[in-house]
């Protein structure tokens, strides 16, 4: 039970350094060298192809899901800057539920009760 335990902190751990550096690179500003649209279009494509995997998965989470329809209705408003921020963090969401799902790949068998190791029941077959 104790591996499990750890395999749960491990994930929650990686979700919140996900959404510490969406918070960081949220608070950062381009580059003004860079196109602001491109880097929206681009952000909203990762976010959009990492959301697929997660529900591919069967580990979409809903907050993600709704990050990327924020990010996708403000690139398609025209707020590239909005677009962008909603982007990173529908990416960093879809980062930490992709990594809940390696997680639960084999924690749920941990979950199952165990029968003490000194008994043994056998059947006689008929």
């Amino acid at each position: 039970m104790n591996s499990s335990n750890n395999k749960i902190g491990s994930a929650i751990a990686l979700a919140l350094m996900l959404i510490a550096g969406l918070l960081l690179s949220a608070c950062t500003k381009q580059s003004p060298n860079h196109d602001p649209a491109a880097l929206a279009k681009n952000a909203v494509d990762q976010a959009q192809t990492k959301y697929q995997a997660s529900e591919q998965a069967a580990y979409a989470w809903v907050p993600a899901k709704v990050a990327l329809t924020l990010a996708t209705g403000a690139f398609e408003a025209g707020d590239m800057e909005t677009a962008l921020i909603e982007a990173e963090r529908a990416t960093m969401l879809t980062e930490a539920s992709l990594a809940q799902a390696k997680v639960e790949q084999n924690a749920w068998l941990e979950r199952f009760p165990k029968p003490p190791a000194s008994t043994t029941e056998t059947r006689e077959k008929p």
